[in-house]
């Protein structure tokens, strides 16, 4: 997958819609399901959306965020590791 596919997810994860968030960040997890190693831009902004004003945004954000650590992609911050066991 292009870097600028990915680079137009991230840049629509901020979207003031909830549906284009959601989308956005269930096409990240498909990516990275599928074996692309996303950059550290693109976990940050995921992390982000674990902040959503939306339940089903910030729900979809964790299950691509688990996706990618699930298919051997290491998140780096042990402080995120820990946010995430706490989130669900």
């Amino acid at each position: 997958m292009g870097d600028n596919v990915i680079n137009a997810l991230v840049a629509i994860l901020d979207d003031s819609d909830k549906y284009t968030r959601y989308h956005a960040c269930k096409t990240l997890g498909i990516i990275a399901f599928n074996g692309q190693k996303l950059e550290d831009s693109v976990i940050n902004a995921l992390v982000a959306r674990l902040n959503d004003s939306d339940q089903e945004v910030l729900d979809m954000a964790y299950e691509t965020l688990s996706k990618i650590t699930s298919n051997g992609q290491n998140l780096g911050d042990s402080t995120l590791v820990a946010k995430l066991k706490i989130q669900k």
